[in-house]
């Protein structure tokens, strides 16, 4: 199918594969790596916020309104709720929520049991994320990018 060199020029790499071997009529699995399949895709917060910034506006179809949508979304879900009196439960929702996904993909170190309590700050700390997304263009590894 003819591998990165194919999807190189695409912000969504990895979605574009997809739908190319989709294409092609064969089908496409996923499944969790658990303890087998190791991968960091940035290294501190800077690269964070140039990765998931670069990729976050196409995720969202290139709509800024679907982008600004999902900002507005998260922080009511996540993070609102401890602030309103009588929301908390849906706060605690929240949290139960991540910790379920922990437990689900075999994240049971304490560190990932204690994760979940983040979760009311992560849309705050995703705020400079969601700002990038809604750039015009900028590089990324060497390469220009465009909305």
């Amino acid at each position: 199918i003819g591998g990165h060199a194919r999807v190189c020029g695409e912000v969504l790499e990895d979605v574009k594969l997809a739908r190319i071997v989709k294409g092609t009529g064969l089908q496409l699995r996923l499944a969790l790596g658990g303890a087998a399949v190791g991968v960091r895709m940035y290294r501190g917060y800077a690269e964070v916020l140039e990765g998931f910034g670069k990729n976050l506006r196409s995720f969202h179809g290139g709509s800024r309104a679907l982008l600004i949508g999902s900002l507005v979304f998260h922080l009511a879900l996540y993070t609102l709720p401890w602030f309103v009196k009588g929301w908390q439960f849906l706060g605690v929702l929240g949290l139960l929520e991540r910790l379920l996904v922990n437990l689900k993909t075999g994240r049971t170190t304490r560190e990932d049991l204690l994760e979940p309590l983040t979760v009311p700050l992560a849309p705050l700390a995703a705020l400079p994320v969601y700002l990038r997304g809604l750039r015009g263009k900028y590089r990324w590894k060497g390469r220009e990018y465009k909305r």
